[in-house]
């Protein structure tokens, strides 16, 4: 609710989703994947058509349902999962990823120097803030336009 008053002015707008619908595509498309790449009894040749089928598939219902990032916000998912293992790959293929969105590669320098360790433990803090700051950037934008209404 907060993402559609923010950006559309309307309670529930369904023209655009917000980026938990691009997460929750890419946690889906995760889960496939993982269970197709689970079936070592399976042909090397069909896992991979089926790796294939179930990106692309991924990439295309965000891209139907209109979400935040669309397929592409799939597809860097993946790689974030796919290359786990090894960060410099990560860092690299992540870059390549986000090529469409050059502000974005500067993100990879706090990853490039991250030590595997738990930081402070706000995750409340971030939870809460991507709604709030929605709604305050919505207010923001009613309290502009009633104070030019009272204006003219």
């Amino acid at each position: 609710i907060p993402f559609d008053l923010a950006f559309s002015g309307k309670i529930l707008e369904f023209g655009y989703q917000n980026v938990f619908f691009t997460l929750l595509i890419g946690l889906l498309t995760i889960m496939l994947f993982d269970a197709v790449v689970k079936k070592q009894e399976w042909h090397p040749v069909l896992r991979s058509a089926l790796l294939v089928i179930i990106t692309f598939g991924g990439m295309g219902a965000a891209y139907l349902l209109h979400t935040d990032y669309d397929a592409k916000g799939v597809l860097a998912i993946l790689v974030f999962y796919m290359t786990r293992q090894m960060r410099g790959l990560q860092i690299v293929a992540g870059c390549l990823a986000f090529c469409w969105e050059l502000p974005a590669i500067v993100a990879f320098i706090p990853i490039a120097f991250y030590n595997g360790k738990r930081g402070w433990n706000i995750k409340y803090l971030f939870y809460a803030f991507y709604p709030v700051h929605l709604l305050v950037l919505y207010l923001i934008c009613v309290g502009m336009r009633t104070a030019q209404i009272a204006v003219v």
